[in-house]
Parts: structure tokens; C-alpha cells; sequence
């Protein structure tokens, strides 16, 4: 009798958390602030930072997109840095690599 009474309160309680039914709640989509990605002058970008020595080295194995900055960078000014670091980010989205930053020390 009581296995009875444990299932029929069981089936009961399962049909009641199924029938629950929550409010609709409205979704809104906020534009996010990052970086625009353009293509392929992303990567004309990194080779033109690479010429001005913004960017010491580029170095890409096929999975991760290693990019080594000059000891200058931390003297560099915000928007430097924070353009340099979008052009990383598209490119690497752009190839589907991850990235790495490496900082050059100061001998």
C-alpha cells in the first residue's frame, strides 16, 4: 500500500513541476562595444605594426597566434595599446586561433 501511495503522490508531484509554466520574460539585445573586424586588413594592420615596431614578432603554429611587444609597450599611449589590441583580437578571430601576448623585458 504505501509503494502504491509513494507512486501516485510521485506522478502527482512530477505532472505538477511539468505543467509549471513561468512568465515570458522579454529579452532585450544590447550592442556590445567590441571591436569591428574587417577581414583581411586586419592582418596588413598586424604587418604594418610588425614595420613600425609596435609589434616585435608574429608567430603562428597552426592553433595559437603568438605576438611578442616591444619593452616600449607599457610606455605606449592607451589608444596605442588599445588599437593594436583590437587589430590582435580580429585577426585571431578572423584565423580561429587563440593568442598570446609576450612582453619583452628591458635588458
Amino acid at each position: 500500500m504505501r509503494f502504491v501511495l509513494f507512486l501516485v503522490l510521485g506522478v502527482f508531484l512530477w505532472a505538477g513541476t511539468v505543467s509549471v509554466k513561468y512568465p515570458q520574460q522579454p529579452s532585450t539585445v544590447t550592442a556590445s562595444q567590441g571591436p569591428t573586424c574587417s577581414g583581411s586588413s586586419d592582418g596588413e594592420q598586424l604587418l604594418a605594426y610588425l614595420k613600425m615596431g609596435t609589434i616585435i614578432s608574429i608567430h603562428d603554429d597552426g592553433r595559437v597566434l603568438t605576438i611578442s611587444l616591444p619593452p616600449q609597450w607599457k610606455r605606449a599611449t592607451t589608444s596605442m595599446q588599445q588599437e593594436t589590441y583590437e587589430t590582435i583580437v580580429c585577426y585571431a578571430q578572423s584565423q580561429h586561433r587563440s593568442f598570446q601576448l609576450l612582453l619583452s623585458q628591458e635588458m
